[in-house]
Parts: C-alpha cells; structure tokens; sequence
C-alpha cells in the first residue's frame, strides 16, 4: 500500500508541471501511435511532384567510419551482412535512433549511389511495414530534413524518394511533439520548414513557420542560449538553424507564392 502511494505521489509531483495540452497531446500520441503502422500504408503512396531543385551549398562531414552496410554510432559498429535492420536494437536504442536519423548521409564520403540505395532500402521497409521507431516524430524530423540535404547537395531527385518524402512530412504533421515540448517541437518545425520549402507548400509554410518563430521565441533565451541549458542541445539547435538559414538562403523562398500557381 505504501508503495501505491508513492507512486500515486511521484505521478502527481510529474503531472502537476505539466501543461494543458501536454496532457492532452500525451493521451492522443498514445492512440495515434497504436494506428501509426495502418496508416503507414496510405502515407507510403501519397503522390506529389517536385517543382524546383538547387544546390545546397552548407555539408557537414562529421566523419564516422562506415562503408557497405557497415554503421558506427556512439562509438559501436555494427555491419549488417544481408540487409539493414532500421529496428535493431542489440546496441541500445539510442544507437537505433541515430540509425533512422540517416544523417550519415550527409558525410563527404557518401556517393549519390551509395545513399539513394539506403533511402530506397528505407522505403522498401516503409512499404513492407518493417519501419517502427523511424515513424516516431522526432526521428522522422531529422530524416526528413537529412535525405532532402541529400538530394539538394546531389542535385538528385528521384519521384519514388520524393513521393516518400511528401508521405513522411504528412506522417510528421499529424503527430506534432506538443506532449514533450521542448527541442522535439522544436524539431519538428525545423522538418516541416524544411519540406514546405522542398515542395512549395504555402499552406505548411505557414504552419511550421509560426510554430518555429513561437518555439525559438519560447526556448532561445536573452543570451542566446537553449533553455534547457544543455551545451549539447544548445549546439545542436545552433547547427539545425544553419541548415534553416541556409535552406533559405539559397531556395529563393521570396519567388515561391510568384511560382506556386505554376506548381499548382
């Protein structure tokens, strides 16, 4: 009975600091999450089309060894001998998630042919529902702001990569982190500006727009720092603004309402 009530007590001291919708977002992630794999199949044939492509100029080679099939994070390696396993967890399951963040792409040393045979791999996996932890928000953030890095840097457009990317970003919107908050909204905004700026999509614009500047308002403090006073978090958010600003820079995002009806 003691036990009982410590726990009772440690759920209130969690929830009590807790805000509205992060408890509400909480109870309705839960239930999206039991029909993500359902509705994976209909996201995986969504159609769309690309209407520009450009040079993104800003790379990071972060230099992780890796070769065929052959991954290390977290200083472990692993090296998959007949076909990559996007849900193995042997190595812990931050070291899976860095697996789907798929920003091993974005290394100098990754050919076009090379990364393009690990999306559509990915996508085959998507399609066969063998995907689980990649469809959680803030891995399919990074991935889709990584593979569309990739295809920018490559100058390298493919429909069936494109089309999974429009699927993706879709996925993303319907399942916003409002329940964690934090550097994961965070995330997903960045992500979703990065594929309203891809496809010309004026509608999420707006969307991931607002909810960006509303987050970066929030967490950036005065002095420029993370709010959650992590070093770590503090670099990371710097680096994925670069990515953003860059995105920008170099998309022509000013002519976009000027062509979105030659899109349409």
């Amino acid at each position: 009975m003691f036990v009982f009530i410590q726990k009772i007590g440690l759920f209130w001291r969690t929830i009590r600091h807790l805000r509205h919708r992060q408890i509400t977002s909480r109870l309705l992630f839960i239930f999206k999450k039991k029909w993500r794999q359902i509705l994976v199949i209909n996201w995986s044939s969504s159609k769309s089309s690309i209407c520009y492509s450009q040079e993104f100029p800003y790379s990071l080679d972060f230099g992780p060894k890796r070769e065929e099939d052959s991954f290390k994070f977290l200083n472990k390696e692993h090296e998959f001998q007949n076909e990559i396993d996007w849900n193995f967890g042997t190595l812990g399951m931050l070291w899976t998630y860095n697996l789907n963040y798929f920003e091993f792409l974005n290394c100098a040393k990754v050919s076009t042919e090379l990364g393009s045979k690990w999306i559509n791999d990915y996508i085959n996996a998507i399609e066969n529902r063998n995907v689980v932890v990649g469809w959680e928000p803030y891995p399919l953030s990074l991935r889709l702001v990584f593979w569309i890095r990739f295809l920018l840097n490559h100058n390298f457009s493919q429909e069936r990569i494109v089309h999974s990317l429009k699927a993706q970003s879709i996925a993303l919107e319907k399942q916003l982190e409002y329940h964690i908050m934090g550097n994961h909204l965070l995330e997903n905004a960045m992500a979703l500006v990065f594929t309203s700026v891809f496809f010309r999509n004026e509608k999420q614009w707006k969307k991931a727009s607002k909810l960006l500047l509303r987050e970066l308002d929030e967490q950036i403090l005065l002095d420029g720092g993370h709010f959650e006073l992590s070093p770590m978090y503090h670099s990371i958010i710097l680096y994925r603004l670069m990515d953003v600003i860059q995105l920008l820079k170099f998309s022509g995002w000013s002519e976009i309402k000027d062509e979105l009806n030659k899109c349409e």
